[in-house]
């Protein structure tokens, strides 16, 4: 029977518990790890096998938030700060993730500039093959001092939709594309089964 995970998270990064191995994770990481450890204690086993899940994650402005704190300490010391630029990256999410679960799968990130869920899943259904799982991620955090020059919400997000290799089917035979939301609400209809945290 086909299975899929659907979890999310809006408000404040700070009401997520903290947890020291995360000490110097950006904001995105964070939360990205979080639905990941909500993720795994739904699905059962390893996480599907961990090094055959692709992974997907967009977003619209990327890691905005160490990118100003490297932008910021290189006006005022006038020296880059490699630990800085390195968090900087559009892909360090994944990365950062892929490391906490000790994937070696394949991962993509992408930058939409409106609407990325549509866009993720897209990438993923195109990407992957019949008979493998899907693991897509929309993620956005911008800082709040960012927040108040532009029409930017200030709210982190988070969002995680994982398939299991026969609701991808589904989604590719139906070629449903929208928000992980409307994919959940979707897979729900067709009386595919649901794991929730």
């Amino acid at each position: 029977m086909a299975k899929f995970f659907y979890w999310n998270f809006q408000g404040p990064a700070s009401d997520i518990p903290f947890d020291p191995k995360l000490r110097k994770a950006t904001t995105m990481m964070k939360m990205v790890v979080e639905g990941l450890k909500s993720l795994s204690h739904s699905v059962p086993g390893p996480l599907v096998p961990p090094h055959s899940v692709p992974t997907f994650l967009g977003s619209m402005h990327g890691e905005i938030e160490p990118t100003l704190n490297y932008l910021k300490g290189l006006a005022q010391m006038d020296r880059p700060r490699p630990f800085l630029f390195q968090n900087s990256l559009h892909h360090s999410t994944t990365g950062f993730a892929s490391q906490q679960f000790q994937w070696i799968g394949p991962s993509y990130s992408l930058c939409c500039i409106r609407d990325p869920q549509p866009e993720i899943l897209r990438a993923g259904l195109l990407q992957v093959k019949d008979g493998e799982p899907l693991l897509l991620i929309h993620a956005e955090s911008f800082p709040a001092e960012l927040a108040a020059i532009s029409n930017y919400s200030s709210d982190d997000v988070c969002e995680i939709l994982f398939v299991d290799a026969d609701a991808a089917k589904v989604l590719r035979r139906r070629q449903m594309l929208g928000s992980f939301a409307a994919v959940d609400e979707f897979l729900k209809s067709q009386e595919i089964e649901c794991d929730l945290p």
